[in-house]
């Protein structure tokens, strides 16, 4: 948290405090006051509301003129971390909280980064300057047990940008130092070679992760396939890893569906879910009749027609009720089981749901 720096869409890290005991070491970490809940709540009761500011789009309801809001900055916030080579891997409503300022605004953050790891070299972070932190109060206190003894933040310069500076040099080092100032946060990073499916910009170092993280529902299908050799392994059995960026995408991808229409769109065993398996299927037909499922990129064409309502926007089961077609184009798209093919969070922010304007 430290080395993603301050946006207003991320839970914000002030300081960490260290206690030393006889027996024991305790961090303490001064987090931003956020009032409002979770957006896990907010879905569950729909007390969310349109403002005066906000305009409805053409086919679009009020609530789902709401969740797209909160998505939006959902995107921005994820769009931020990843920027900053963070992956935070256990993307889930309970994780994502709603600040409710003094104003009336609200605001959503992104909370927990308990099974985050670094991908590679951080950028230079930007900060936000619409970020506004109004209070710290006992409540924002928050502490966990030390994961071992050899390292202590009681040296961490109070800036982040000497740290993100020296871990910049410590990733060019080599994974293994990485790994041991931060207790093993790192360990399950792999370095790796080109692979098809890269970003235009070629591979980033340390990308591919190997850790089975996440939360049930919410976990990408590639995470789950490093459990099974024929899945997750190459020829020799060495463990392929996974694009925690993309990772990230398909929990987002989930929660979209979650906030349109108050369910899940896979059961709790993805590769065992028989609405995945058939989801699955059908993903691997229309891809072969190219599209707007052909690529990422032909996801952004705000054009969609008849037939891309009939045979692009999911079977006719995997949505139990109406909402409007770019919606549901935008899930299908952050829902392709091929991670290769799955956008990265850049191209979700361009989406045409997202940028699509009221008349």
């Amino acid at each position: 948290m430290m080395l993603i720096g301050r946006h207003r869409n991320v839970v914000h890290l002030f300081e960490v405090l260290e206690h030393i005991q006889d027996t024991k070491s305790t961090m303490f970490l001064i987090l931003e006051l956020v009032r409002g809940g979770e957006l896990f709540d907010l879905i569950s009761s729909n007390a969310a509301k349109i403002s005066s500011d906000d305009k409805i789009p053409p086919g679009f309801t009020e609530s789902e003129t709401v969740m797209r809001k909160f998505f939006s900055e959902l995107a921005s916030g994820i769009h931020y971390c990843h920027s900053n080579s963070i992956a935070h891997r256990d993307l889930k409503p309970e994780n994502l909280l709603v600040h409710n300022s003094t104003t009336g605004k609200c605001t959503l953050k992104i909370a927990d980064f308990g099974l985050s790891a670094a991908f590679g070299p951080q950028s230079q972070t930007q900060t936000d300057q619409d970020t506004v932190v109004e209070s710290v109060a006992p409540g924002a206190l928050s502490s966990a047990p030390l994961r071992g003894d050899d390292y202590s933040l009681a040296d961490t310069p109070p800036k982040p940008s000497p740290i993100k500076q020296s871990v910049d040099k410590i990733i060019a080092s080599g994974s293994r130092t990485l790994s041991f100032l931060t207790c093993g946060a790192v360990v399950d990073i792999i370095d790796c070679g080109p692979r098809s499916g890269d970003d235009e910009n070629g591979p980033s170092p340390l990308k591919r992760m190997t850790s089975v993280v996440g939360s049930p529902h919410y976990v990408a299908p590639e995470i789950i396939s490093q459990t099974d050799r024929s899945k997750g392994r190459d020829l020799d059995g060495a463990l392929i890893g996974y694009d925690g960026t993309k990772a990230d995408v398909w929990s987002a991808g989930v929660i979209l569906y979650a906030m349109l229409y108050r369910s899940l769109p896979f059961g709790e065993d993805l590769l065992r879910c028989p609405r995945y398996q058939s989801f699955h299927k059908w993903y691997a037909e229309v891809k072969k009749m190219g599209g707007r499922r052909s690529s990422a990129m032909a996801a952004l064409n705000p054009i969609i027609t008849e037939t891309d309502e009939r045979e692009y926007l999911g079977p006719h089961w995997f949505f139990p009720s109406e909402s409007s077609p770019e919606s549901r184009d935008l899930i299908v798209c952050m829902l392709n089981p091929d991670p290769d093919k799955r956008p990265t969070i850049q191209l979700v922010l361009q989406h045409p749901w997202i940028l699509k304007q009221a008349t």
